[in-house]
């Protein structure tokens, strides 16, 4: 959820930030899968089925890397899982509420700074880039063989990119 959050620090504290680059960021509620399946319980349900869901969470997250180093991705899951439930549960509300209308892409787009949008080209064969950033001042940058993790799925393409 960084993007989310740079995002919406951006906009209300505009002259911390000279540019924004944000990795295929949840702009809306539909892009946030793990976050709408959280919420689909009351606070409580979840709690109450948060070992059953952390099967969900892991094969989600294994999704997100295209080059996947075993290391990388059981550590990443160790500390996604070292979460409790109920700030799991709380982070996925917040993010869905803040994403649930257009809200946080209007933020994005209005933010007068130099703006970049990260996508992973594996990313794009599942999804596309929202209509509302093809026009404008947000330069997309499609990153070719990588996913949602494109730092650890190609580390040195990433540090170019951003570069």
């Amino acid at each position: 959820m960084g993007g989310s959050i740079a995002i919406l620090l951006a906009h209300k504290y505009p002259k911390l930030v000279e540019q924004l680059l944000v990795i295929e960021p949840n702009l809306k509620a539909n892009d946030a899968h793990l976050s709408r399946e959280i919420i689909q319980y009351s606070e409580p349900g979840f709690i109450s089925r948060y070992e059953d869901f952390k099967r969900t969470a892991i094969a989600t997250v294994q999704n997100w890397f295209v080059n996947p180093h075993r290391a990388d991705i059981e550590k990443y899951i160790a500390e996604l899982l070292k979460t409790t439930p109920i700030s799991m549960y709380r982070s996925a509300l917040s993010l869905i509420a803040v994403t649930a209308d257009d809200t946080l892409l209007n933020q994005f787009q209005q933010l007068a700074l130099h703006k970049y949008f990260l996508i992973g080209g594996e990313t794009m064969k599942t999804q596309s880039i929202p209509e509302n950033l093809q026009n404008g001042d947000i330069h997309t940058v499609i990153v070719p063989g990588v996913g949602h993790m494109m730092m650890v799925d190609n580390p040195s393409l990433f540090s170019q990119t951003l570069a």
